[in-house]
């Protein structure tokens, strides 16, 4: 990973705006929260609230319309899990300045690379902020334009930690490893070894709710809802036994 040999100074704007943002973008306001080293605009976009960096919020800007349909789709897709657990934080920060920010632990050298657009949930090297709770993404224009379904992915692992922590329940036990044993006797490959359903589950709830490839060159199948159906394999048995997808 590159690491800028300069720090960038960050002017960040404080003043409270309205905006009137395509498909729901609403009112936002700006400065530093309890939770926050920095200053962040935050954004109710279709009921999330996503906060955003100086060069974050500019990215932002940029393709606000798109953004905002992909969230707006988003929402109505997850609105059971959503009805159960309520939203994380969102954090934004801008490609520009990612590796230059003071507050990045290890600078930015563990496991993101801001060109190619990142996106994970909690607070894994961001040591500024408190609390661990909350979705990071850097770099929209990749981590969101080129990966639509990305906030299907993250919004799965906090559902999936909201209702159980990680662990599968005995419930979900069978139907999983029914679904594992699909992958393995049909040998198609699984980008994260079996013993880490949360983001087996995270790519399996990608699929269900996508109309086209999940992830070029990582995620190969499932890419939709009608091939996890034909696979018949118990992940949607999974799913819905966890409250990731309506019972």
């Amino acid at each position: 990973m590159t690491i800028f040999s300069y720090i960038r100074i960050l002017v960040l704007v404080t003043t409270s705006l309205v905006l009137s943002g395509c498909g729901g973008g609403g009112s936002s306001s700006s400065g530093a929260s309890s939770s926050d080293p920095i200053s962040m605009t935050t954004v109710a976009i279709h009921g999330l609230n996503v906060s955003f960096n100086a060069s974050g919020y500019v990215e932002y800007q940029a393709n606000q319309a798109r953004y905002d349909s992909i969230i707006q789709k988003t929402m109505s897709v997850l609105s059971y899990p959503n009805s159960r657990h309520g939203r994380p934080a969102i954090r934004v920060l801008g490609e520009s300045d990612y590796h230059a920010l003071p507050y990045l632990t290890g600078n930015g050298s563990n496991g993101c690379t801001a060109s190619q657009g990142c996106a994970w949930y909690g607070n894994i090297q961001m040591s500024g902020w408190t609390g661990v709770d909350a979705i990071y993404l850097v770099n929209m224009g990749k981590a969101i334009l080129e990966h639509d379904t990305v906030f299907v992915h993250e919004l799965a692992h906090w559902y999936h930690d909201k209702e159980t922590a990680f662990v599968k329940p005995a419930s979900a036990t069978n139907s999983y490893n029914s679904a594992i044993d699909y992958y393995n006797t049909n040998n198609i490959s699984l980008p994260f070894p079996a013993e880490r359903p949360n983001e087996f589950l995270a790519y399996m709830m990608e699929a269900y709710h996508s109309d086209g490839v999940v992830l070029s060159g990582l995620w190969g199948f499932p890419a939709n809802r009608a091939e996890l159906v034909a696979m018949n394999s118990g992940i949607i048995a999974a799913l819905k036994e966890l409250h990731l997808i309506t019972p």
